[in-house]
């Protein structure tokens, strides 16, 4: 379901084996066996390596207030293939930068100012960090390929590192590649850690998997993937409220209401790499699918504490 949306902003902004058979994975299906006992690489072929970057201690700043109801409803929900973006291809794979910026951008308003610059108005601010953080020097979004772990977080602290805004944390959980300096060291992401992220007054965006589903249910192949921003934690049944940057979840303004399936049994399955799919969850509800048919399976989280 979609939670109703909160006022349109001015600008028209979307806001508001055997050790494998005792976990209780079902067979595997047709892959190879020297996939079958690959874990997946750290750095998949698809997601350019970055130099090493060290993290900024903080460990003696100040924890934040958590944000209100109305604050959450701030958080912008911007459109990656909105035109005034002026992004090469359209921006049909920007969904990484632009899932970032709508957490800055109300990081900067209320927390770090020095996050974006001065500009005509919020939007045109906006717009200008999408362009940044997409950068080279950022996170060098493809815009064939969108961005990877990797690019996403050196890409971020970097920018929070020139940007004056010293964090206490920045931590990936989840199964794809990323760098071993913000890893902890958790392959299936928590969701009582992501919402925790945004309760504290930080950010979170999680990465969701595309996956087919075979048709004895067995496995899920994965056809790529989505970067969307955490606004708040779930309520009543729900598990997280999102904002979706895909064109697909619409132009006008809304929270996602997305619900969460814990996976029993199966097979995640990328390229020719297999693994367990227990314990991962399937995402409903509110949650937008790229193609018909299409699974969305909730592959890692970045979480940001301040």
């Amino acid at each position: 379901m979609v939670v109703a949306a909160a006022a349109l902003a001015p600008w028209g902004w979307r806001a508001a084996s055997g050790a494998i058979a005792s976990q209780g994975a079902d067979p595997l299906p047709q892959v190879a066996a020297s996939a079958a006992a690959a874990e997946p690489s750290e750095h998949p072929p698809t997601i350019a390596a970055d130099e090493a970057t060290a993290v900024p201690s903080a460990e003696t700043l100040p924890r934040t207030t958590e944000p209100t109801a109305d604050e959450f409803s701030e958080i912008p929900d911007l459109t990656q293939t909105d035109p005034e973006l002026g992004l090469r291809g359209g921006g049909n794979s920007y969904c990484g930068p632009v899932a970032v910026s709508n957490s800055l951008m109300w990081l900067g308003r209320n927390r770090c100012p020095g996050l974006i610059a001065k500009g005509e108005n919020l939007k045109q601010q906006q717009i200008d960090l999408v362009h940044q953080l997409s950068s080279n020097r950022y996170m060098g979004t493809s815009w064939k390929s969108g961005t990877g772990g990797i690019g996403l977080l050196r890409g971020l602290h970097r920018y929070m590192e020139h940007h004056g805004c010293a964090y206490r944390r920045l931590r990936y959980q989840g199964w794809r590649g990323h760098p071993r300096e913000f890893s902890s060291g958790v392959k299936v992401p928590e969701l009582d850690w992501i919402r925790a992220g945004v309760e504290r007054g930080g950010a979170a965006w999680i990465n969701v998997g595309w996956y087919q589903q075979s048709e004895g249910g067995g496995a899920y192949r994965r056809h790529g993937g989505h970067w969307l921003t955490v606004v708040a934690p779930g309520r009543d049944d729900a598990a997280l409220i999102l904002h979706d940057p895909a064109p697909y979840a619409g132009t006008d303004f809304a929270n996602e209401s997305v619900l969460a399936e814990r996976i029993e049994s199966g097979w995640l399955i990328e390229h020719k790499a297999a693994f367990p799919a227990r314990g991962y969850y399937r995402l409903g509800g509110g949650m937008h699918v790229k193609r018909e048919g299409e699974i969305a399976i909730l592959d890692g989280a970045v979480v940001l504490e301040l």
